[in-house]
């Protein structure tokens, strides 16, 4: 299957260029933004399972290329100064999208994991805390280990600095959490009738139910 790329100032000359040239059934691979206008990159006899192969089959090769082969591919596709086309074989293209799309990647998963440790560190300043404070950052710390969202973990701590219990301060906290638990009056027992426990998987309904037999 051989491709075409387009260039184009804007994108609806680059699409009318794709039209005309391979008519209404092409099918558009891919576009991105350039130095002068958009770049299109469009097909006819578009196969996805042949898209797939070669992009699996050139993943491995990609990765191994690096910045370099990258960097390279991108002078190649620079752009004329007016709309033009020419023909790309479709391993190139497979190669590029593949590389590309693994870089994308690693970056993005770097990107979450960083904001991941550092958002709660920050927010409650863990460093100036741990030093000036230490009973109430050990604290604050082993809420957040229990999976309680940043900001119930804060409340939990406030709550029992006000309360002067800090030295008990874990006992404390759970005291104070056990009653934020809503609580029905209602004797369902008594009342007798049917009963559904309903939840998410893994929240504890069967060991409820098991603890409550």
């Amino acid at each position: 299957m051989k491709m075409k790329r387009y260039f184009a100032p804007d994108m609806r000359q680059a699409i009318r260029k794709v039209r005309e040239d391979q008519g209404p059934n092409a099918v558009i691979l891919s576009n991105r933004p350039v130095t002068g206008g958009v770049e299109i990159i469009a097909a006819l006899d578009y196969d996805e399972a042949l898209v797939n192969q070669a992009l699996g089959a050139h993943e491995s090769v990609a990765r191994k290329t690096g910045a370099a082969a990258y960097a390279d591919t991108r002078h190649d596709r620079a752009p004329n100064d007016t709309a033009a086309s020419e023909n790309w074989d479709f391993s190139d293209y497979a190669a590029t999208r593949a590389e590309a799309s693994s870089l994308e990647n690693i970056q993005k998963e770097l990107k979450a994991l960083r904001s991941f440790m550092e958002a709660p560190l920050l927010q409650f300043g863990w460093g100036e805390m741990r030093n000036v404070q230490p009973l109430r950052a050990n604290l604050l710390k082993r809420l957040m280990q229990l999976g309680l969202a940043p900001a119930l973990c804060r409340e939990l701590v406030e709550q029992v600095v006000r309360l002067g219990q800090i030295d008990n301060g874990w006992a404390e906290s759970l005291k104070i959490l056990a009653g934020m638990v809503p609580v029905a009056d209602d004797d369902i027992v008594a009342s007798g009738g049917v009963i559904a426990l309903v939840g998410p998987t893994g929240v504890g309904k069967t060991t409820t139910v098991a603890k409550l037999a």
